[in-house]
């Protein structure tokens, strides 16, 4: 199977080429035969994932313009612009924004009409004061889906804070393997499990809900970490690197290059009362000259660990242990050639809702 990519045209734009999950041009259409099956959340998700896949392949910091003529490329845009609709539609205008604003960035000239999408989302996220009613009602008359019938209705929110109620409403405790349990301070009466793990998660990824962080969790619970150290890179939360300390690792090092989920991972240290973990702001250069670790664990994404694993392998000694995930399990071959060529052996995977968990060891 050949490596999706994102192929340069004489034209300065780019081709999206790829097969089986991205081959999008057959994923749109299947996603369709959903929709006329009734199988809507399904073709939802399906979009979704797609559009997360397609992400993978856009280096950051670069214009990427893709070829409208090309059907893969289209396609890619199309399912775009569709999920954007379904987040709408479900009230989430943020993501349903960022994908249409990527959807511009992606193509300038705006064969679907992103931008009059983009309106609707910007009217829903504006404060009071820029709330424009008549304007609201002119888009609603024009609203670029043929059959569709928009309804709204106007009322002023509450002054909360809402993140806080996000915690407290959608944040809610977790059981991993009958001996794990991730709660946050607000919540009461919770299972008692061997190991309890307090998050106040703010806006840094890593509760435990995800099928990629509770895969990792399954991994150290059946681990051997007792004395050994540990790098936790893209640490989110560091609901990882707490853990594994929980389990007697030491010393633990996290890393993110998010100030935010530094400063979280901190926050979040501090709660479960660990001294042995060290939060650093950076990328996986910052392991340049390190001594190497006994186990790494690298929740991120597949294009990331396919750039950084040499950074990783020479912060290895034979023996060392390696949790990867973030990718999905049709992504493993790839993930697994990389390991390899580097001089790692695969132990196993675990999958959970095609979200893929490898383990690898440093021969």
């Amino acid at each position: 199977m050949q490596n999706p990519c994102l192929n340069p045209t004489a034209d300065q734009t780019y081709e999206v080429i790829g097969e089986g999950p991205y081959n999008f041009a057959k994923v749109l259409a299947r996603t369709r035969e959903m929709e006329r099956a009734g199988n809507v959340e399904e073709a939802c998700n399906e979009r979704f994932q797609a559009f997360q896949r397609f992400a993978e392949l856009v280096p950051e910091d670069e214009e990427v313009n893709l070829e409208w003529n090309h059907r893969n490329s289209r396609a890619a845009l199309e399912l775009i612009r569709a999920s954007a609709i379904d987040h709408f539609l479900i009230n989430d205008f943020e993501m349903s924004a960022a994908l249409l604003e990527l959807l511009l960035e992606l193509d300038p000239e705006d064969h679907l009409e992103g931008s009059e999408l983009l309106a609707f989302d910007y009217l829903a996220m504006d404060e009071q004061e820029l709330f424009d009613e008549e304007a609201l009602k002119e888009m609603v008359t024009g609203f670029p889906l043929p059959g569709t019938t928009v309804e709204y209705t106007v009322k002023e929110a509450e002054d909360k804070n809402w993140n806080e109620e996000w915690e407290k409403n959608f944040f809610q405790p977790i059981v991993i393997g009958d001996r794990c349990c991730i709660h946050s301070t607000f919540h009461k009466d919770t299972p008692k499990t061997e190991y309890e793990i307090l998050i106040n998660p703010q806006m840094a990824f890593g509760t435990g809900h995800h099928e990629t962080t509770s895969s990792i969790i399954s991994e150290l619970l059946d681990a051997d970490l007792k004395g050994k150290s540990v790098l936790d890179m893209g640490c989110g939360t560091s609901i990882l690197a707490i853990l594994a300390s929980m389990r007697g690792a030491g010393p633990v090092t996290a890393i993110d290059i998010d100030d935010w989920c530094v400063n979280n991972s901190r926050d979040n240290i501090t709660l479960n009362q660990i001294d042995n973990i060290t939060v650093e702001l950076g990328d996986a250069r910052l392991l340049e000259g390190r001594p190497p670790f006994d186990v790494i664990i690298a929740n991120i994404n597949r294009n990331i660990l396919l750039a950084d694993l040499p950074r990783y392998a020479a912060c290895m000694h034979p023996g060392s242990e390696i949790f990867m995930s973030g990718f999905y399990v049709q992504d493993i071959p790839f993930i697994r050639e990389k390991a390899e060529s580097l001089g790692m052996e695969f132990v196993h995977h675990r999958e959970k809702n095609n979200w893929a968990a490898v383990k690898l060891i440093m021969k």
